[in-house]
């Protein structure tokens, strides 16, 4: 604390249970990446785990990093890797499509009260 007022920094104090849940949650993610990876398709796990080994250990971190590097990982070719950026492309579309909802989903609206003409909507203080 005394660190972060001399320097004006913003210092984040975590503590060893707080670091561990972190690195549990960090670990469990990259699991669940690796795990959706091994499923294309295109994929496979022998080269999800090849991919993880790069640092592309989620579709997201697959298709940020493009064609381009993922032809630079010596397992991949260039057909295979526009295949694997394909199916990745396909697997993040269909997850997007599942969480945004559809025009037909009903809305909830709620009516706020009319304020009076002259009147401020919050209140009597400074506008």
């Amino acid at each position: 604390r005394l660190a972060a007022k001399l320097t004006g920094l913003r210092i984040d104090v975590k503590s060893e249970g707080e670091l561990e849940e972190e690195r549990r949650r960090q670990e469990e993610e990259r699991a669940r990446g690796i795990a959706a990876l091994g499923e294309l398709g295109a994929v496979g796990e022998a080269l999800a785990r090849v991919l993880a080994s790069h640092g592309l250990d989620s579709p997201a971190k697959v298709r940020d990093a493009g064609a381009g590097r993922l032809r630079e990982i010596a397992e991949i070719g260039e057909a295979r890797a526009e295949a694997v950026l394909a199916a990745v492309e396909e697997w993040l579309a269909a997850r997007q499509a599942e969480t945004v909802p559809s025009d037909d989903a009903p809305v909830a609206v709620e009516e706020a009260p009319a304020t009076p003409v002259g009147e401020h909507p919050l209140g009597s203080g400074e506008r």
